[in-house]
């Protein structure tokens, strides 16, 4: 992930395009910590908040301010993208029937929330004119409980609800 953003943030300043960086951290304090180390420094870095729901309703706490920050005046972004957490579609994840919120089936992982519920919000509430998220392959395989379709159908019907025309696709890294 942070090699494709330094690629696209490079390509944008070389076009002249300009950038403003608003950055949204993990739960997890590990990815707090490799997120503000990474991001929070860039120049183009406006916010860097510390909650996916929070930030997805317009604002909350900002580690860059130390403050809570508000999203709901600011412009309409032109694009959003980013990396979601992939843990509940993870092939490495224990996929086994003894079911708790890091192990079983990825409807009672707590990750899950966060791609399937506050990122279509994030859409609803900022209207990003356009955007891409990147995940894991195992999307496309796997199956919400009780589902005809996959994990990744099921999120272009959520983003497509919220009034976006979706293309998923599947990108090789060789």
């Amino acid at each position: 992930m942070l090699n494709m953003m330094s690629c696209i943030v490079f390509c944008l300043k070389v076009m002249g395009i300009p950038l403003e960086n608003v950055i949204i951290c993990e739960r997890k304090g590990i990815a707090q910590q490799w997120i503000r180390h990474h991001f929070m420094g860039m120049q183009s870095c406006k916010h860097c908040f510390s909650c996916n729901s929070a930030a997805a309703a317009g604002g909350g706490f900002c580690f860059k301010h130390q403050d809570n920050c508000d999203l709901t005046s600011s412009p309409r972004p032109d694009w959003s993208s980013g990396g979601y957490p992939c843990q509940p579609h993870s092939r490495q994840r224990d996929h086994s029937s003894n079911v708790s919120s890091s192990t079983g089936a990825a409807d009672v992982h707590p990750d899950t929330n966060t791609l399937m519920v506050e990122f279509p919000q994030y859409l609803e509430s900022r209207r990003p004119y356009a955007f891409w998220i990147e995940e894991v392959p195992e999307l496309t395989t796997t199956y919400p409980a009780g589902s005809a379709h996959t994990w990744a159908e099921y999120l272009c019907m959520k983003c497509t609800a919220k009034g976006y025309s979706v293309r998923g696709q599947i990108l090789h890294h060789s």
